[in-house]
């Protein structure tokens, strides 16, 4: 999901993962933040955050395992033993400003 990506930037993610040799495929959605969540207070003048929300609308599948970027070195497959069978929301530990 993007806002703002610039098409160079795309061009970059995917050469990148096809150059590590990701043989999955990759689909890059836009959508304009503002104009779809403008009404909501944005974080720091962005509502790029609240681009998640759209995922059940976008993602037709039963199970969507969803990460935000400050997970992006973990190991998704220590989650193959999971059996998903709801929301689930966590956190291990975090600061709330």
């Amino acid at each position: 999901m993007c806002a703002e990506l610039l098409k160079k930037d795309k061009f970059n993610i995917w050469h990148l993962l096809h150059e590590d040799g990701f043989e999955g495929r990759i689909q890059f959605i836009d959508f304009n933040t503002k104009q779809t969540f403008g009404k909501l207070r944005s974080l720091h003048g962005d509502w790029t955050t609240y681009g998640r929300l759209l995922i059940p609308e976008i993602i037709r599948s039963n199970i969507v395992l969803y990460l935000d970027s400050d997970h992006i070195e973990t190991d998704i497959l220590q989650f193959a033993d999971i059996e998903f069978t709801t929301t689930l929301s966590a956190v291990k530990e975090g600061t709330v400003h």
